[in-house]
């Protein structure tokens, strides 16, 4: 079973990975102006036909960052989980909730904190059931700090190789984390985004529905 979970699983995450325009609305200071019989019927053709298509996010869409007092996000060192592109990952909380907390100490390996800032905008403009969320940002002087959904289960490579992992697959567990898996790969680009380090690492499986998450976004791309 786990040959052909690895095979399965292996082949969604060996995927080849391949923004609209933002259009500031300006008020009429000499208000609205009446619509032509014609003008108004074309308005209203294209709100029909705009309902009919799946929403995506404008490409130079920046969400404001969720940052908060860093008191209310909470770590210990001994619970690390694992490592991501640009920092380690430790089990803790946001304001109580329970979290994956991602720290990235700033200047680490040349890195800028405008990387930093990529990463972040990355992860809030994303909003898809096999995408970690991000929750919230805390910023200290040497380090940010990171707070995503925290997923109950392991991450992917661990559940192909590790001896004792929380995640046992069965049968049919391995077709239902590559459809995951490509669902969001294709989410990712109708928003014009390249993940561009997908593998069994970045992946997180939970422990109970088996559902699969993709994480880590610190080497993704914006096209």
């Amino acid at each position: 079973m786990e040959e052909n979970a690895g095979s399965s699983v292996g082949a969604a995450a060996a995927m080849s990975q391949d923004e609209y325009g933002v259009i500031e609305a300006k008020d009429n200071v000499e208000g609205p102006e009446e619509l032509s019989e014609d003008s108004a019927s074309s308005v209203h053709l294209a709100i029909e036909e705009s309902s009919n298509r799946t929403p995506t996010l404008p490409s130079l869409y920046l969400p404001r960052v969720p940052y908060v007092d860093k008191a209310l996000i909470t770590y210990s060192e001994d619970n690390l989980l694992g490592e991501g592109t640009f920092g380690k990952v430790y089990r803790g909380s946001f304001h109580g909730t329970p979290a994956a907390v991602k720290r990235i100490v700033c200047g680490q390996q040349g890195m800028e904190d405008s990387d930093i800032q990529h990463e972040i905008n990355v992860s809030l403009r994303l909003s898809h059931p096999n995408i970690v969320r991000l929750m919230a940002v805390a910023r200290t002087d040497s380090c940010f700090y990171l707070a995503a959904e925290y997923i109950h289960g392991a991450t992917l490579n661990q559940v192909l190789h590790a001896d004792s992992c929380v995640v046992k697959l069965e049968e049919d567990d391995a077709s239902f984390i590559s459809l995951d898996l490509s669902m969001a790969v294709e989410y990712i680009h109708a928003q014009r985004i390249i993940h561009q380090d997908i593998k069994p690492a970045n992946v997180m499986v939970h422990q109970q529905s088996k559902r699969a998450v993709l994480t880590d976004w610190g080497m993704a791309n914006v096209r």
